[in-house]
């Protein structure tokens, strides 16, 4: 069977570069808390040591400003939709 990748013929148009895609769909609150939780489980099940698990978390948890303007982990679909569309 053949490599699926050979085939793919690249059609993003500029406007939908991977850098603009995060801007079309923003990360709420919920998407942010829900990877927040895989990543503690994932370090707890890979015996992670707990004082880099903490280290690790506190650096998640002090990106969540940049990432998103949620500060719990609701999900607001009419501000997402507002930040995408802007003022």
């Amino acid at each position: 069977m053949a490599d699926c990748r050979e085939n793919k013929i690249n059609t993003m148009k500029p406007d939908t570069a991977p850098d603009t895609a995060p801007a079309k769909h923003p990360i709420m609150g919920g998407h942010f808390a829900r990877r927040r939780q895989i990543l503690k489980e994932t370090l707890e099940a890979f015996d992670v040591p707990p004082v880099i698990q903490e280290a690790w978390l506190a650096h998640t948890d002090s990106l969540r400003p940049l990432i998103t303007p949620e500060a719990d982990s609701d999900c607001d679909p009419i501000a997402a939709r507002q930040r995408v569309k802007g003022p």
